[in-house]
């Protein structure tokens, strides 16, 4: 066990000194990628990116659009996105998921954005429940391939 974690402790530093190489001989590190404001449209070119990566909340155009849909719960919500995947897309329609560490089989994230209607819903499939909020009056049209993972999701739970 202490040569694994030995090894480990090794694998970082050299990680972290060809980083410090890299960045010495040429002057730039691998650029960050995070949400600049430009809306859901930005967001569909982060496809394959995390949410949490690109900082999207972070951002007051977007904080201040999950602030209303969310209201009392945003601090929750962001607290407890902690385990996630990476954003998808089919078509117009994105889809990004989360979940509060150590506790994604009762407490799960959905958000679906439509970027053709600006337009976002959030699941929150919790304790065998499922709570909607959604952004606009409409709840988003889920592609197919969504509706399948959001109801996988459910099912852990029992919710149907």
């Amino acid at each position: 066990m202490r040569i694994v974690i030995l090894l480990s402790f090794i694998a970082a530093f050299l990680t972290g000194c060809e980083s410090a190489a890299n960045t010495a001989l040429t002057g730039t590190t691998a650029p960050r990628v995070t949400y600049t404001g430009g809306g859901l449209k930005q967001v569909q070119g982060f496809a394959g990116k995390r949410v949490r990566e690109i900082e999207l909340w972070d951002a007051p155009d977007m904080k201040e659009r999950f602030e209303k849909m969310l209201g009392d719960g945003f601090p929750a919500f962001t607290e407890e996105w902690l385990v996630e995947g990476p954003i998808t897309v089919d078509g117009d329609v994105l889809m990004a998921a989360g979940c509060e560490q150590n506790n994604c089989e009762k407490n799960q994230w959905v958000l679906i954005a439509d970027v053709a209607n600006d337009n976002m819903n959030l699941y929150n499939i919790k304790n065998g429940d499922t709570k909607i909020y959604k952004e606009k009056k409409d709840e988003i049209k889920l592609p197919q391939a969504f509706s399948d993972e959001l109801d996988k999701l459910k099912a852990v739970q029992g919710v149907k």
